[in-house]
């Protein structure tokens, strides 16, 4: 009765682990994530101001931000056709497609976070943090793959 009992369990065990091991074998590996921090390095021109649907490129209070220059440093620069505006350093959060400008003349202001997209040799920029540029999307193409 002993012995049945010890070859019933041995049994149980030895499927259990079949089952365990098939499926740990089928499980699908997750894609790595995309190298943003590299593929933003280069000069960046504005091209279009989109406020929801709605181009608004040429409109004063679009943006003063014409050039964005990203370095292998994770340095950038901010300037608009006369001078630069900002800068300072940049990081990448590459799972939530999201970039963080950190001013050298900020303070104590946090870093403004922006979600990012890229297609081609066009960035998408999303503001996630400003309520009153919450719907804008800034969109920069690629002048240079230069970055310092």
């Amino acid at each position: 009765m002993k012995s049945r009992i010890y070859i019933s369990m041995f049994l149980m065990i030895t499927c259990f682990a079949f089952v365990q091991t098939t499926f740990a074998q089928e499980t699908p590996q997750q894609e790595p994530a995309e190298k943003l921090i590299s593929d933003v390095v280069g000069k960046w021109t504005l091209t279009k101001v989109l406020n929801g649907k709605k181009d608004i490129t040429g409109q004063k209070s679009a943006t003063g931000i014409q050039r964005i220059e990203l370095t292998r440093e994770a340095k950038f620069v901010m300037s608009d056709k006369k001078q630069q505006l900002d800068s300072g350093l940049f990081r990448v959060n590459e799972s939530q497609k999201t970039i963080y400008f950190e001013s050298k003349t900020g303070g104590d202001t946090p870093p403004s976070e922006w979600g990012i997209d890229l297609h081609n040799n066009q960035m998408i920029l999303t503001s996630r943090a400003a309520a009153h540029s919450n719907g804008y999307k800034y969109i920069y193409t690629r002048t240079s793959l230069k970055g310092k």
